[in-house]
Order: C-alpha cells, then structure tokens, then sequence
C-alpha cells in the first residue's frame, strides 16, 4: 500500500485485452482501493464503471474488497483493544453463488460513488454562484472574466459590455439592468462594483441592503429600484431613485444622505451634491466623452486624405481597401500602415493638444490566436518631399521611409510620435495616441499634408497570427483614421 502513488493504471484498451487476468485483477484491485480513499481519477473511475457493468468476476472482486474494507473500519476500535476475533472465512466460489445479487448491489454502490466524486466540482461551483445572467439584447461583450452565456452562473469577477443590454439576477433576488458601455464587477449576492457605464437595480425584500460600490460613493438599497451611472474619467457618479428610497455613502466625508423616489445627487472624490428633483422619465447618464467631439475641438480624417497597408510581398489578396493591417513577423506577410492627412482645415487655428485615435475593426483575417499584448509605434515623416504618394501606386519598395524590418523606418527622415499598446484578443472598440511629440510634429507642418507610418514594435508568435485590423477611410461604417484637436479658447 506504501507504493500505490507509483503505481500505472493500465489504459482501458490493455486492460480489456486481458479480462480479469492476473494483472488485470491487480489493476482492478488498486482503482477500487483509489475509489475507497476518494483518490481515483476520473478517467479511471470511467475505466472502473465499465469494468463493473461488463464482467461478472470484476464486480465479485469489487464486492470482496468493499466488503473486507467496511468490516476492517468497523472493527478498528476492537482491534485497538485487543478484542477482535477474526470472522470465518468466506471463499469466493461461495459468494460468486449470489453473482446477480453481487452485480446489483456492486453497481449501485459503483454509481453512488460516480454520483459522490462527479458531484462535488459541481456543487462546489455552485455553492460560490452569487448570480446569473438572464438576458441578453443584442449585446457585445468586451474581455470579462465571467462568462456571457445566458443560464449559466457566476461567481465573483467582472463583466464588459460593449454594446446591446443585458440583465443579471443575483442569488439575493436583486436585478441589475445594464446598457451601452458597462463595466460591472460582482462581489458577492448583495454586492456590485460599477465602474463605468450605468445600471439600473432593482431590489425586492429579499435582496434589502443590496450595494453599489463606485470610484466615488456607494448606493445601498432600502427596498427600492433606482439608477445609477458613472463617468469613469472624471470620477463622477450619479444616482437617481425611481422608486422607494436609497441611501448613498460618501466613503471620503463620511457623509450618508437618504434619497427618496424622484430625488438624485452627483458625487465626486471631493463630496456629494445636495439632493435635487429629477423627472422620473428620464435620467442623466454620466457616460465617457471619449466618443463625443468636445465642442472646442475640430477632427480631420483620411477620408479627406490617404490611408494605405503595404505588405513585404505586395500581394493584394493581403490588403483590403477597407482596412490597415499592421504585422510583425519576419516573412513575406509584414505589414506597416501609412496614413496621410489634409491640416489645411486647421491652418491658421491655434491648437494646444492633438490626438490620433484609430477604430479596431474585427475581419476576414481575424482568428483566435495566442499572442502577447501588441506595441505599436507611430512615426511622423518630417521630410515633406515624401508626403506626395499615391495609395494606388504605394508598395513595399516604393513606400516612403520605409525599411525592410517589419518595425524599421528611415530615422533620418522620421520623427517618433508616440508607441500605443492593445490588449491579447482585442479586435474592437478605440485606441488613442496622446503626445507631445504628435501636437508638435503637427504645428511644425509647412505643407498642409502630413504622413503617418504605424508598425508594430514586437514579434507575433507565429508567422500565422492575425494582422492588428483599424477601419480605414473606405470602411462603411466605422470612423476612419482621425486627428482631433484640441483648440485653444
């Protein structure tokens, strides 16, 4: 028994070969005494069930051992004492006398044990779900560690909806309602963290107490249905009661203020607003700005210039029209992006912040892939004799500044800009490039075009891996490449 860790299973396959054999009885044997002890694994326990059900001689065996091992646990105590007396003898032939008794009671104990050993993940699992998610409306999620299939529970972890909306119903009878860009965390069955987006909880008897945590304060419910939405940016959170009554707790103040239906307030890091009346047939919805063009900015896009992928090979079946693909690799499937742009709308402006925001757009060359986090730098051609290219004509030999090197541009004639980094498996949503380094480049233009290169810094994992996809100006739907700036007052 001290060895039986280093013990090998026989496959099922080796084992059938040779019914009930010497080796095979042995074999058997040490699976039964794994089930005893709650150690078997589960591909053995497979093994052992239809060892069980298909032969006679193997369930005989199995009775034989369990029988002996509750006997032995039931006489421990006298053995300990020195009282036990040893049972006669009972031979196999004369058990074997009962086979389809045998056979009955080994199977039913066989799939108690299976039901024992296959039920405690499970249960396990379920023990720790404090929700569900019970429907869904056209709804896009971003990367949650949750998952997102309607029925299914869920234990503690965060949820990203990008789009569409969806309900939640937690164990404490609680429903939490979400819409748009949300981003949810769930604790425990009386407890939410939002931290962006809005969400609308409703919250019967059983669920009393239920608690939204925010950056900025924390809604408790008193029997009640309410609102409440936060501005991650600007760590501002608003809530508004529809129906009962709520209390919100400022964590910094340590200020608590009771809301009653119609009522709402706005809090920040620094305080909590004075309660103010709100029409019940809408509500504020403190959402990021990131999509909205602030009203002293202005935005160009390549749609009023160029934009262009070229590929080592110069392969059109590589390249689409409606995209720039962006690869690092080190054979002929290396792409760079080259974007161009038209500054004569802002010629003359003064302008003291500029950025570059590119749309992530999911393709035909997108599949799931393992890669790392993708990095990406932007250069800016400061020789302004190479702004004069056409996409038509663009390829991997003729493409202005550039090197052989799927990262490489001409550093004699470029500028960098700034790098941006996109998370493993994200094919959606935006990224920005913020730098000083972009503002600059722009205000040091003399010819009211500038030229934009976008190669990724490290190397994909397998010459196979998808190309980073952005929507270019030909893209039907999504925002093409944009600089936005940011105008002085």
């Amino acid at each position: 028994m001290a060895n039986r860790r280093h013990r090998r299973f026989l496959n099922p396959t080796e084992v059938m070969s040779c019914l009930m054999q010497e080796n095979e009885a042995r074999q058997i044997a040490i699976a039964i005494e794994h089930l005893i002890e709650g150690t078997l694994p589960a591909d053995q326990l497979e093994f052992l069930e239809r060892m069980l059900l298909e032969d006679s001689e193997a369930r005989a065996l199995f009775l034989d051992l369990t029988q002996t091992h509750a006997h032995l646990r039931r006489e421990i105590p006298r053995l300990q004492v020195g009282e036990y007396e040893w049972p006669t003898v009972v031979s196999r032939k004369e058990q074997r006398s009962s086979t389809w008794y045998s056979a009955i009671v080994a199977a039913c104990v066989v799939v108690a044990a299976m039901f024992f050993w296959l039920a405690q993940e499970p249960q396990a699992a379920k023990q720790q779900a404090i929700a569900e998610l019970v429907r869904c409306d056209d709804a896009t999620w971003g990367a949650s560690t949750l998952a997102t299939e309607i029925g299914l529970p869920l234990g503690p972890g965060r949820m990203r909806l990008e789009q569409g909306r969806a309900i939640l119903r937690f164990k404490s009878g609680a429903k939490v309602f979400l819409g748009g860009q949300t981003d949810l965390e769930l604790r425990d069955e009386l407890t939410a963290v939002l931290h962006s987006g809005t969400v609308i909880v409703e919250a019967p008897e059983s669920a009393h107490g239920f608690a939204v945590h925010t950056p900025s304060a924390i809604a408790i419910d008193h029997g009640t249905k309410f609102a409440i939405s936060v501005d991650r940016a600007r760590d501002i959170s608003h809530l508004q009661v529809l129906d009962g009554e709520v209390e919100i707790r400022h964590p910094n103040s340590g200020k608590a203020t009771m809301l009653i239906k119609g009522e709402a307030v706005t809090a920040t890091q620094q305080a909590v607003s004075e309660k103010t009346a709100a029409e019940l047939s809408e509500f504020y919805v403190a959402r990021s700005e990131e999509n909205n063009v602030p009203l002293n900015s202005i935005r160009i896009t390549t749609a009023m210039g160029r934009d262009a992928t070229i590929v080592k090979s110069n392969a059109p079946q590589l390249t689409d029209p409606a995209l720039i693909l962006v690869k690092n690799c080190p054979n002929e499937y290396r792409r760079k992006g080259y974007l161009a742009f038209d500054l004569s709308l802002v010629k003359g402006l003064h302008y003291n912040h500029a950025k570059l925001i590119l749309t992530l757009q999911s393709s035909k060359f997108s599949h799931p892939t393992e890669e790392p986090d993708a990095r990406f730098t932007v250069y800016g051609i400061t020789a302004e004799s190479l702004d004069d290219w056409r996409r038509e004509d663009l390829r991997w030999d003729n493409a202005p500044a550039n090197l052989d090197g799927a990262d490489e541009v001409d550093e004699t004639v470029t500028q960098k800009l700034g790098e941006f980094e996109i998370p493993a498996g994200r094919d959606s949503g935006q990224v920005v490039l913020e730098s000083k380094g972009l503002t600059d480049f722009l205000k040091s233009d003399t010819n009211g075009i500038v030229t934009l290169i976008i190669v990724r810094n490290n190397l994909q994992v397998s010459p196979f891996s998808s190309p980073t996809t952005f929507a270019s100006r030909r893209h039907p739907t999504q925002l093409p490449p944009t600089l936005e700036f940011e105008l002085e007052p």
